[in-house]
């Protein structure tokens, strides 16, 4: 997921104390508050907690670090459709013709969702097995990796 507020936390005590800091400045009932940042903070800081993941190690690093070889292996696939949402990578498309290079990469497949999926670490999605695509892209955020894209990201 991508945040404004919490950017540099890596642990849930992080998180819970830049809260706290960002509540007292924003709060809407000090001075100089502001109640649209506060609504935007509580909903950043709410998402985080029901993430359940916070600290990084140094394989889940290498993970992330992983995802530009993974998009160059699947980036010239025909028909593939490569989409980022939150921290985890989803294809859809023209998988039929390419199933055996995806599952070679290490996707596995999303039957309710009808698409193949790639995340880092040792994680496993506690709130969104049964969520509809369409509310996790709503959720944590999406963009759609084509060649012109990529090319920007690189």
């Amino acid at each position: 997921m991508k945040t404004t507020y919490f950017a540099n936390c890596k642990t849930i005590e992080e998180v819970k104390k830049e809260y706290k800091r960002l509540a007292f400045l924003y709060h809407p009932d000090r001075e100089g508050g502001n109640t649209k940042i506060m609504q935007d903070i509580n909903n950043e800081y709410s998402i985080l907690l029901k993430s359940g993941r916070f600290e990084f190690t140094q394989n889940d690093e290498q993970d992330f670090f992983r995802y530009k070889d993974i998009i160059n292996d699947l980036i010239n696939l025909n028909g593939l459709i490569i989409e980022i949402i939150g921290s985890w990578i989803w294809l859809s498309g023209n998988t039929r013709d390419n199933k055996d290079v995806i599952k070679k990469i290490g996707f596995n497949y999303a039957s309710k969702k009808q698409m193949w999926f790639y995340h880092p670490f040792d994680y496993k999605a506690k709130y969104s097995y049964n969520m509809p695509i369409d509310k996790i892209r709503t959720i944590y955020g999406t963009k759609v990796i084509n060649s012109k894209t990529y090319a920007e990201i690189e």
